[in-house]
């Protein structure tokens, strides 16, 4: 008789974690369904598009990272901005990140308001983006000296649209933000008092500079074995996650914020040791989203 086998794929729907478990112990690579599998030091390529959306935005990416695909719109509106903020004494642009999770990406995805997870998700977007953007460059010039109570100032909506989803969310979202950003050219205009309007003026648009590129990278434990950027069925098995925010600058690299929870696998020198990956991996993203 001869014994019952399964293929592999329901064999990873029955058990999952023996599956991932057994792949690592013997060959020491992850399973991977779209392409060789992966040490579990390796990261998922990733590619990006840019302008894919000019018809329609500002700036616009598509950014994909393994089976995970995001795609990045920039809407830039008029607005008016205080001119004695409370605090720096200056106006300031705006810059709205938010993100759409489809219900065909995620099998606990619904329709309807925005979930707790894609409210995180934006959360972290408005808290790593907004800082390396240069606000103050998105007033408005005003053709009189004369202070005004309000100025107007570029308002910047950034919309991304997850098209498929496995896993690094926010890494791959972030990685489309910052793409489309690199991407937006802003109108020449300015504000005529006279005619109490935004005009346009002459001279070329202006591009949005960066004063860095926020670069993320993602973690998760599994039976004791650090993963670089898991997969969606990966996380699913792990609770021990850990998010590293890279900032680059040209040739300087220099480490932002970075997040730990469920589990102690990660201690200090395991810590230094996901920074040190995650720094070598934004020095390639960066070159990839921006160039």
């Amino acid at each position: 008789m001869q014994p019952l086998t399964f293929p592999p794929e329901l064999y990873k729907r029955l058990v999952p974690r023996e599956y991932l478990a057994k792949h690592l112990a013997h060959s020491g690579k992850r399973p991977s369904a779209y392409g060789p599998h992966r040490l579990p030091t390796e990261f998922r390529d990733i590619t990006c598009t840019r302008s894919s959306l000019a018809q329609v935005s500002a700036g616009s990416a598509v950014v994909r990272c393994g089976a995970t695909v995001v795609a990045c719109g920039i809407r830039a509106e008029i607005a008016s901005a205080t001119m004695l903020d409370a605090i720096n004494k200056t106006p300031k642009g705006f810059l709205v990140p938010n993100i759409d999770i489809s219900p065909l990406c995620l099998p606990n995805s619904r329709s309807g308001p925005p979930d707790a997870d894609t409210q995180i998700i934006t959360a972290r977007l408005d808290e790593i983006l907004l800082p390396c953007i240069a606000r103050e460059d998105l007033v408005i010039t005003v053709d009189e000296d004369d202070l005004v109570d309000e100025v107007p100032v570029w308002c910047l909506w950034v919309d991304c649209v997850v098209l498929s989803a496995d896993g690094g969310l926010l890494s791959t979202a972030v990685g489309a933000c910052v793409a489309a950003l690199a991407d937006v050219v802003l109108p020449s205009v300015r504000y005529s008092i006279d005619d109490g309007r935004v005009v346009l003026a002459d001279g070329p648009g202006k591009k949005l500079d960066l004063k860095y590129t926020p670069i993320v990278a993602e973690f998760a434990v599994f039976n004791n074995t650090v993963l670089c950027d898991p997969t969606g069925d990966e996380a699913a098995l792990c609770a021990e996650v850990a998010t590293v925010v890279v900032h680059v600058d040209g040739d300087r690299v220099r480490l932002g914020t970075t997040r730990k929870s469920g589990g102690t696998v990660i201690g200090i020198d395991g810590l230094q040791e996901i920074q040190r990956q995650a720094v070598d991996r934004a020095r390639k993203v960066a070159h990839i989203l921006t160039n």
